[in-house]
C-alpha cells in the first residue's frame, strides 16, 4: 500500500516510548513509536479525548507548534509528562448555542440585565483600568 501519509508514517515507527498526557485533570497513558510526529500524536489524542486536532494545544517544554517534529525530536522519553489544553466541540457548542425561541419568550418577561459597562463589578474593573 502506498498511502501518502508523510515520510515518518511510511518508515519504522521506532522504539516505543510510553509517556503521560494530562488533560482536564485526567491522565492518559500514551505508547507510540518515537519516530511518530506531533501530527500523528494529535490524531491519536483525538481518539482518546474527542478533542479535534485543530483545537489541541500540546505542551511539552513549551507549546508544540511544529506538527512535523517527531517524539524523538522533542526528546520525549519514558515517563515524560505532556499537557493538553483545548476545548472540545461539545464545550464550544454549549457556549455558542443561541437560546431557543421559547427561552427568549420566557426571558422577555424578566427585567433586562444591565449592560456590562453599567454593572457594579464591571465598573470597578473599568475604574481600575483608568489609573
Amino acid at each position: 500500500s502506498t498511502q501518502s501519509t508523510g515520510a515518518a508514517a511510511e518508515g519504522d515507527p521506532g522504539p516505543e516510548v510510553k509517556f503521560k498526557l494530562v488533560y482536564n485533570k485526567e491522565n492518559y497513558e500514551i505508547v507510540m513509536g518515537e519516530n511518530r510526529t506531533v501530527r500523528e500524536l494529535k490524531d491519536h489524542v483525538e481518539t482518546l479525548t474527542n478533542l479535534p486536532r485543530a483545537m489541541q494545544k500540546l505542551m511539552f517544554k513549551g507549546l508544540l507548534k511544529d506538527e512535523t517534529k517527531t517524539l524523538k525530536d522533542l526528546k520525549i522519553s519514558k515517563n515524560s509528562k505532556m499537557m493538553l489544553v483545548g476545548t472540545t466541540m461539545s464545550d464550544l457548542v454549549a457556549v455558542t448555542t443561541k437560546p431557543s425561541s421559547t427561552e427568549i419568550a420566557q426571558s422577555s418577561s424578566i427585567p433586562k440585565k444591565e449592560p456590562l459597562g453599567k454593572q457594579k463589578m464591571h465598573q470597578k474593573v473599568i475604574e481600575k483600568g483608568k489609573t
